[in-house]
């Protein structure tokens, strides 16, 4: 009898040895933040965004080569200020959108790492946006330590001047980059089966061992 389960015994053993890949999602808001695949996604609309962290290096120009067709992240383009006002919206509700030089969110709140590690020691959370006027650049900020009204910043300064916040040479604010804000891409995850799964499919194998022992006997 033993022979029957003995495969699926040995393979259920070895399962639960391997790595298993863990990962967290932080909450804010209308957003989830996975922090394996590093993407930010609005869980009303679907719509996914870059976690803050990972491009935040580049300027400006290698924000828009690394997205352009045949980029590594060709998939994703930079955030309008429309679609940055949407990504703001969904984070601190409720929000209502002045389209003055700053406008803060009606709340204040605590944000704990919820768009990536990005910015400065503090742990607060920052990314550009295309403005709406030719050639300028917004931000939005994000206090993540502490309790504070967030807000979006529109038509602050030039988007040459962002290139100050990245890591290239000369960049006077290199220790503190700024990433652009990254609008509906993909990235690719291999995941891995968690215990339970892993544990359901030996159940399924041992089953199959007892429908072919019946039907031996049969």
């Amino acid at each position: 009898m033993f022979n029957v389960f003995k495969p699926a015994v040995v393979l259920f053993s070895v399962l639960l040895l391997l790595p298993v890949t863990s990962y967290a999602v932080v909450i804010t808001g209308d957003l989830s933040y996975n922090d394996t695949t590093d993407v930010i996604t609005n869980t009303v609309s679907s719509e996914t965004y870059l976690g803050f962290d990972l491009l935040k290096d580049l300027t400006y120009a290698e924000t828009v080569a690394i997205t352009s067709a045949g980029g590594a992240y060709e998939s994703w383009h930079i955030a309008s200020q429309a679609e940055a006002v949407e990504f703001f919206s969904a984070a601190v509700e409720p929000f209502t959108f002045t389209d003055d030089a700053v406008s803060y969110a009606t709340t204040a709140s605590t944000f704990m790492n919820g768009f990536g590690d990005d910015f400065q020691t503090n742990g607060n959370d920052v990314a550009w946006f295309l403005d709406d006027d030719t050639g300028m650049a917004g931000y939005i900020y994000f206090y993540e330590n502490q309790t504070h009204n967030h807000f979006i910043n529109t038509n602050w300064n030039t988007i040459d001047y962002s290139d100050n916040y990245s890591a290239s040479p000369g960049a006077y604010n290199s220790s503190t980059p700024i990433s652009w804000l990254l609008v509906g891409g993909t990235t690719d995850i291999n995941a891995v089966s968690e215990p339970s799964s892993m544990a359901l499919m030996c159940l399924g194998l041992l089953g199959l061992g007892v429908m072919r022992r019946k039907r031996a006997k049969q």
